[in-house]
């Protein structure tokens, strides 16, 4: 069974839904658990992960698509041509991670 895409890119470009909504539904409680156990302690030791540098985030990027929901990827960001790899990047990873640190920031009994 496919997953229904809640909020399109499209629709987060133009503004219709913000960058939480958008990324946020592609956050699974996998995903938010290996968050907490393995980034949270990071960044509460950074004092917040905007202290955190880029390389940080580049090591646990390609993480995030083993915890995902790859379908609703898929319908976010289709592949510009048939047989190639999807349109999601390192940076589409980078988002997902910082949308679940925020949220778990937010409630950390998630």
């Amino acid at each position: 069974m496919m997953n229904k895409l809640l909020h399109s890119r499209q629709a987060y470009m133009d503004g219709a839904c913000t960058l939480d909504q958008f990324y946020g539904q592609f956050i699974t409680p996998q995903l938010l658990h290996m968050v907490k156990t393995s980034i949270m302690p990071a960044v509460i030791k950074a004092g917040g992960m905007e202290n955190l540098d880029n390389a940080f985030w580049d090591a646990y990027s390609n993480l995030t698509k083993s915890y995902v929901v790859k379908d609703l990827l898929r319908q976010a960001f289709p592949s510009p041509r048939e047989g190639f790899a999807y349109g999601w990047s390192l940076n589409t990873n980078i988002c997902i991670l910082k949308t679940a640190v925020r949220r778990l920031d937010a409630c950390p009994d998630l």
